[in-house]
Order: structure tokens, then sequence, then C-alpha cells
């Protein structure tokens, strides 16, 4: 989901559960790869709402870092939920 700019995707914590839908806190990525933190609403396994006023910057991206890229697999865990795990990274040339 993408909101002001920042695409979230990755659910860290659940902070309450109402059967079908979780309040959780998500994170997000910019397109200069600063990271964002927010809370949202997530319904049967898809985020469905952030709410705008709890996005906060967690980290600022380093311009000097190298450049890499992650291979990212989805799979549904034993309850439906979506789990994102990091495959591969492969480094680019500099």
């Amino acid at each position: 989901m993408k909101i002001n700019g920042i695409t979230f995707s990755e659910v860290v914590d659940v902070y309450d559960n109402h059967g079908y839908d979780r309040e959780v806190e998500v994170l997000g990525y910019d397109e200069a790869g600063n990271e964002y933190s927010a809370v949202g609403m997530e319904s049967v396994g898809e985020l469905v709402e952030i709410y705008e006023d709890t996005i906060e910057l967690v980290s600022e991206a380093d311009p000097n870092a190298p450049e890499y890229y992650t291979y990212m697999i989805t799979n549904k865990d034993q309850f439906g939920n979506n789990v994102v795990k990091p495959v591969r990274t492969e480094w680019l040339p500099a």
C-alpha cells in the first residue's frame, strides 16, 4: 500500500486482533530508500489502511551505501497471514 510516496508492506508487530482484522505496525520505504514505520489495519491478511498521523521516519538512507537487490518470497503461515522472508541479496557493480 502506497501512502504519501511511501510503500508500506512489511508487518512487524500486531497490536490488537479483532478476528479477521488486526491493528499492526508496518514498515515502508520511499524512493530514496528511507525507512518509515506506521500503524495500520490489516483485514484477512491484506493491509487495508495506514493511519497517516502515525507515520514516522525510522532511518534515512545513506547515499554512499552500495546498492543491492534483495529477493523476497511471500508465503502464508499456519494462520493464513502473509510472511515475507529474504531469499538472496545481490550487490550491484560499483
